[in-house]
């Protein structure tokens, strides 16, 4: 059984893969699979299953809607082909079935079968549903991770601000005003962390005046031109490595900060989607009945 778990996992990564990457549509990519390796009905129903769950959450955190579509895998475009003259199509996969009735209805049997191989309505809605939920558990995982370099990156910040004040004779307003002056734009953040900093070593200090120009609303973050001169803003810098240590933390921390602000908005959306799923769902059985 555990080789034939790997085998479906591995057909399904396949037709995922050819769909994700060169738009081969699935039911084309399992259908040559099914031939190739003789697949019965019950395979190829796992294969399916397994490669639609694969792309979906391969798709998902990339999508800023997250009630998107794509085309689906289906046993019953695989299995099952019509061909001119009436007949059916067999491929090695599948077994031998009678003739499809001339009927345009179909019969009570085929749509038992139908919903017995793809689930009803109410079924394929809580397959999604679980698979969103798998989806917003793995964003949750991430969000959580880049906060906790977030507050790594935070704290390791504070940590130099302190030494400099402590070992080299800087000053809160002096560092409050060089990297204000170098990243306006991430000011708040900047004087929120040094204000952390001082109150921790009992020190209060009065916030500088940050005037924007324009070229200070253009910087580039990830730019060090500055600390490559004597002095940056009004406090002398000690280069390393071409940048000065303290830099280096808070261009670090805008990086994470930027990430961690759209790995949670990433996990909002996600969460919109489970809420939304799940009262679509229940509104709907509210109002029908199945056998």
């Amino acid at each position: 059984m555990a080789n034939i778990e790997t085998a479906v996992q591995d057909w399904a990564t396949e037709a995922a893969d050819g769909f994700l990457n060169s738009k081969v549509d699935l039911n084309t990519t399992i259908k040559k699979i099914a031939s190739r390796e003789r697949l019965n009905r019950e395979k190829v129903a796992r294969v399916v299953e397994e490669a639609n769950k694969k792309v979906f959450l391969t798709m998902f955190p990339k999508q800023a809607d997250k009630t998107f579509q794509f085309p689906l895998a289906e046993v019953s475009k695989i299995i099952d082909t019509p061909v001119t003259g009436g007949g059916v199509k067999l491929g090695a996969m599948a077994r031998i079935t009678p003739p499809p009735s001339q009927e345009k209805t179909a019969s009570p049997s085929d749509l038992i079968w139908k919903r017995a191989m793809e689930g009803s309505g109410p079924q394929q809605a809580w397959q999604f549903l679980q698979k969103a939920i798998l989806a917003h558990g793995l964003l949750e995982e991430k969000a959580a991770m880049s906060k906790r370099r977030l507050l790594e990156t935070e704290e390791k910040f504070c940590k130099i601000a302190q030494q400099m004040v402590l070992q080299d004779g800087y000053k809160f307003e002096e560092l409050a005003k060089a990297l204000g002056e170098l990243h306006p734009e991430h000011f708040p953040k900047i004087a929120l962390l040094l204000k952390a900093a001082a109150i921790h070593m009992g020190v209060n200090f009065k916030l500088p005046t940050i005037e924007k120009t324009a070229g200070m609303e253009t910087s580039n973050p990830v730019e060090h031109d500055v600390v490559k001169k004597l002095n940056c803003g009004t406090f002398p810098v000690e280069v390393i490595n071409g940048s000065h240590q303290l830099v280096v933390a808070l261009d670090t921390l805008i990086d994470q900060a930027t990430q961690a602000d759209k790995d949670i908005k990433n996990l909002w959306s996600a969460d919109d989607t489970v809420k939304y799923t799940r009262k679509e769902l229940r509104n709907y059985l509210a109002s029908h009945r199945y056998a």
